[in-house]
């Protein structure tokens, strides 16, 4: 009888241990959500951010876990549609028990999303959106990975002007949230280190494939830079009417165009073509060559900066949870903030108390068609 006894006390004791904010989660495993699209125009970018979370999983798994505990990584595909983001985010909480989520991809897709984790008071870690409005939103469940489009432009900014002494600026960008923004963040650093206004500012829907308007404009501007605040499509399609308009201009981006899909869709139209990023595979690193190493095995293809966002959001997600010694999402929470100096495959990561990273950016360039390559132009 007291064994018996003993046992249903031990059980209770095992059942209290794992429950928290009245989450009951499985003692053999920890779940991750990802939240990414994985159809639709987007799918592209979903599917290679699917691929570095699921090979740092697998990495982790392979060392023995987290405590023991093996990572399960669960995915829904919200197809860069805000609406699907929310419910995947509430699935992934409620049904999956998920302990941290990663996710989305679009700016406009964790805006819509963020709240819900915060009401469940469990994290979500943004791999790639960019929008300067995620984490000044006082959301305290919210962390980035990739740097703000503020830092970004900056950086941007200040090579054009300084480095590639351009004088007249145009801005063409999409009309969504992290378009929006990232022309914000240009216009600012423009006006406020250089008072510099662009002569020309032209949106466009992220669906429209026809850019002969706002590109005749940046013609007649006479701008000798473009600040094209796209998606790799659009960019691309933007640059052969520019291309085919004989017009010979700047073009530079924020994040989007690190892309081989760019240079595929613009072919010569792009070459020159100028770009923020925070990951180039360039295995100047040993746990670069590692990761390369990893996922041209696992995947045949070498990782982009996509993949290496989103293997960093779950490699500092499990470094939390290890400090943690928890599966409670508040705890895991709690580290997460304290990240400071984690070194992440694309260099060292620490969130300021916004949940924002500190992080180095690169600046790349477009240098080949055939095969499509980009080099690091800066910092040399």
């Amino acid at each position: 009888m007291k064994r018996a006894v003993t046992r249903i006390v031990l059980a209770a004791l095992l059942a209290a241990t794992l429950l928290f904010g009245g989450i009951v989660y499985a003692a053999q495993e920890i779940t991750i959500g990802l939240v990414v699209p994985l159809t639709g125009g987007s799918a592209g970018p979903g599917i290679a951010l699917q691929q570095g979370t699921l090979l740092a999983a697998e990495r982790i798994n392979a060392k023995g876990g987290i405590n023991g505990m093996m990572i399960k990584v669960l995915s829904e595909d919200d197809e860069s549609n805000p609406v699907k983001t929310v419910n995947a985010v509430k699935k992934l909480i409620s049904v999956n028990k998920a302990v941290t989520i990663i996710g989305s991809n679009a700016s406009s897709c964790t805006l819509a999303a963020m709240d819900e984790a915060e009401k469940a008071k469990v994290p979500l870690i943004t791999p790639s959106s960019s929008s300067d409005e995620i984490t000044q939103l006082g959301n305290k469940f919210i962390f980035r990975v990739t740097a703000s489009n503020s830092t970004q432009a900056k950086a941007l900014v200040d090579y054009a002007v300084t480095t590639l002494k351009l004088k007249k600026y145009a801005i063409v960008h999409s009309s969504d949230d992290y378009g929006t923004n990232a022309m914000e963040a240009v216009v600012a650093r423009l006006a406020e280190k250089y008072n510099t206004k662009p002569v020309v500012i032209e949106a466009f829907q992220p669906k429209d494939r026809d850019f002969s308007s706002q590109m005749t404009k940046v013609k007649n501007s006479g701008a000798d830079g473009l600040f094209f605040l796209a998606m790799y499509d659009p960019a691309a399609l933007g640059a052969k009417t520019l291309h085919q308009m004989g017009c010979k201009v700047q073009i530079m981006g924020l994040g989007a165009l690190t892309d081989v899909r760019l240079v595929q869709l613009g072919g010569e139209a792009v070459l020159g073509t100028i770009n923020t990023q925070m990951y180039v595979p360039e295995g100047k690193t040993e746990d670069d060559k590692a990761f390369i190493k990893a996922f041209q095995a696992k995947y045949n293809v070498t990782p982009n900066y996509y993949a290496a966002l989103a293997y960093d959001s779950l490699m500092v997600a499990a470094d939390a949870i290890k400090r943690a010694g928890s599966l409670d999402p508040v705890k895991i929470r709690e580290e997460l903030a304290k990240t400071k100096d984690f070194q992440g495959i694309g260099g060292e990561l620490t969130f300021d108390p916004t949940g924002d990273v500190s992080r180095n950016v690169k600046i790349v360039k477009v240098v080949g068609v055939n095969p499509p390559s980009y080099e690091v132009i800066w910092p040399k």
